[in-house]
């Protein structure tokens, strides 16, 4: 009894420490899971991003706002480690994204128990944990991967530094801010809303603020961030230029009120139809967790008056915009990436609602209380199970995941680097096509290939053997026709799919 009695008073004295470390778990499960399987292969946004990195690492070549890195310099910046141990495979794009997702669950907690209290920080950290539009984000590498740790990590410490006033919270917050300013678009905003809520503050207090080491290191720390960013901005200013035709702003009020109808929808009607970002065309929330962010929405309206629903609205509003300004595969769920954590506070709001209707009902009936707890508690594990499902049955089983992924560029660089091993001395060149490119150009950094397009081959002069092509599904026609034309006499040979058996790349021998 007394043995039983010491482990519960452990447990109630570190129940939060606990809870983090089963939180940390959780995400850690639902992101690291499988990572070198899932996502199976590449998309052409991650490997020009990989191509930065090794262009950074390789040659010194300091990354800029441009879109082959998403306009976000620090996610080359963060992959320069992974690529330094393990160097340009799909592995290494991977680990950074999934460590974030799992940091952005212990921030979005911290920020959520500054604003609103610990049984909304639980919740909502848990749905963030299990959310499969979380998780699909997470191991996907691009910029979109950083917004969902800076989003929360940035309100927590303007709420910290706001009310404690100390020299370690005003260090940390220059710092974020700094970083915000590196990640892209969406870091802009998050940067922008802590410029915005800094005015607003000295406005209404109509005097400055007393100067302290804190705000001055701050400041200084801003002010260096701030200048290496404007400085890889002024490095090459034409690629900032082409953000608005890469986001496809709209032209007209038309364009603009389409997109934010599909926008509003993503939640609970239809969301991405892209399998890169979602299960195509799945509302981005289940049922339940949907449910509860309409009433979460509904409860924060109905409390506008109070500063932090207030706020909580302002934020919601402030990058849910970008989801509607851009028409380009609207509604697009990497680009709603900023309003995810948001997203989830809003739902535990719901949820927290949805408890204190069903306590206020039986005030004194412990027995319906704990029911009320449990059918609580019952549907959050079945949202759990459903994220799973959704990942890593449903989305990981669908053969529109694997085109998404260009499973036959992946395995066709494979193999390329296969033969080279086997055989170095035959000119080998891996023919393939648009989105394509990248990937593989990525992939075969050792030159185990040349890596070229059906318009190249055609113009490839002729000259003695042996040759190899390595073709691609997608080049199949085009390469083999201008193949026997130039090369008569080569055999060609398929390769199939490890998923569905279906002929993805070709090898096409040429001995003369």
């Amino acid at each position: 009894m007394q043995q039983q009695s010491s482990v519960k008073e452990f447990i109630t004295r570190h129940s939060v420490v606990l809870g983090l470390m089963g939180l940390v778990i959780l995400a850690s499960f639902m992101r690291f899971w499988k990572i070198d399987m899932l996502p199976p292969g590449l998309t052409a946004t991650e490997a020009r991003l990989g191509e930065s990195v090794i262009g950074f690492i390789s040659y010194g070549h300091l990354p800029a706002f441009t879109s082959s890195n998403g306009y976000s310099p620090l996610m080359v910046l963060f992959e320069v480690l992974p690529f330094k141990l393990l160097g340009a495979t799909t592995w290494s794009l991977r680990l950074i994204p999934a460590l974030l997702g799992v940091l952005s669950v212990l921030a979005l907690w911290f920020w959520a128990r500054s604003w609103f209290g610990s049984r909304i920080a639980w919740i909502a950290a848990f749905l963030l944990a299990v959310s499969p539009w979380a998780i699909t984000i997470s191991r996907n590498d691009s910029a979109s991967s950083l917004v969902p740790l800076l989003v929360p990590l940035t309100l927590w410490l303007v709420t910290v530094s706001y009310r404690r006033n100390s020299v370690a919270g005003w260090v940390f917050l220059g710092s974020v801010l700094g970083l915000d300013l590196l990640a892209g678009p969406l870091g802009w905003i998050t940067a922008g809303l802590a410029v915005v809520a800094g005015i607003y503050w000295l406005v209404t207090r109509r005097r400055l603020p007393k100067w302290s080491y804190g705000r001055g290191a701050a400041f200084a720390v801003l002010l260096v961030l701030g200048g290496i960013a404007g400085y890889l901005a002024g490095r090459l200013p034409s690629g900032i230029m082409t953000l608005p035709a890469q986001l496809g702003l709209p032209a007209g009020a038309s364009a603009i009120g389409s997109t934010v109808v599909s926008a509003l929808l993503m939640f609970n009607v239809r969301g991405d139809g892209s399998f890169q970002h979602n299960l195509g065309g799945e509302p981005l929330l289940n049922v339940f967790v949907g449910l509860m962010f309409v009433a979460g929405i509904l409860v924060a309206v109905s409390r506008i008056g109070a500063n932090r629903y207030r706020r909580l609205l302002i934020v919601f509003a402030a990058f849910f915009l970008p989801v509607c300004l851009s028409v380009t595969g609207a509604p697009d769920a990497a680009r709603a990436a900023g309003v995810m954590p948001i997203t989830m506070v809003v739902a535990a709001l719901g949820i927290s609602y949805l408890l204190g209707l069903w306590y206020s009902t039986f005030p004194i009936n412990s027995a319906a209380r704990v029911t009320g707890r449990a059918a609580v508690a019952l549907l959050m594990l079945l949202t759990a199970f459903q994220g799973y499902t959704q990942y890593f049955h449903a989305w990981a089983g669908s053969t529109e995941t694997y085109l998404a992924f260009h499973e036959e560029a992946v395995k066709a660089s494979d193999f390329a680097d296969k033969a080279a091993l086997a055989n170095p001395n035959v000119k080998r060149y891996l023919v393939v096509a648009g989105d394509e490119l990248p990937i593989a150009t990525y992939l075969t950094t050792a030159k185990s290939a040349q890596v070229i397009t059906t318009s190249e081959l055609v113009t490839l002069p002729t000259a003695p053997g042996p040759y190899e092509f390595i073709l691609t599904s997608a080049v199949r026609d085009k390469a083999t026709q201008a193949l026997t034309d130039k090369f008569p006499g080569g055999k060609l040979k398929p390769y199939y799919s490890d998923f569905n058996a279906s002929d993805i790349y070709y090898d096409y021998k040429v001995t003369k």
